[in-house]
């Protein structure tokens, strides 16, 4: 019984800290968006402006023209999705983040749109 109690109060450290990880990295992807003037670009196409902010529990990502907007959800492995712009937006998806320096973005994963802002 004591083996067993052990094991699993291993495996829930090790969930706490895993979790913790995701947390932080989701956070300091949201804190370098947040009030920064975001790029967003469909390669080839047009550009578009867009902010992040935080609405109650929520990160939103909001599009500066229309102001039609998403709940950003964070997938972990530096990974976040949108999904609540209308549905034949091409944003709509998962996107992974990147950091050039001072120059943050994140790339769709659908390839063809990146988002890009000084961090």
């Amino acid at each position: 019984m004591t083996k067993l109690l052990t094991t699993i109060a291993c495996f829930l450290v090790i969930v706490f800290a895993i979790s913790g990880l995701r947390a932080s990295e989701f956070t300091d992807i949201m804190n370098s968006m947040q009030n920064a003037e975001i790029e967003y670009e469909r390669i080839g196409h047009y550009y578009r402006p867009f902010k992040v902010f935080k609405k109650g529990d929520d990160w939103i990502l909001e599009q500066q023209e229309n102001y039609e907007s998403s709940e950003i959800k964070d997938e972990g492995n530096n990974k976040i999705s949108v999904n609540d712009f209308p549905s034949n937006w091409t944003i709509n998806g998962t996107w992974t983040f990147s950091k050039d320096g001072a120059k943050c973005k994140i790339d769709h994963d659908d390839g063809g749109m990146v988002m890009t802002w000084n961090c």
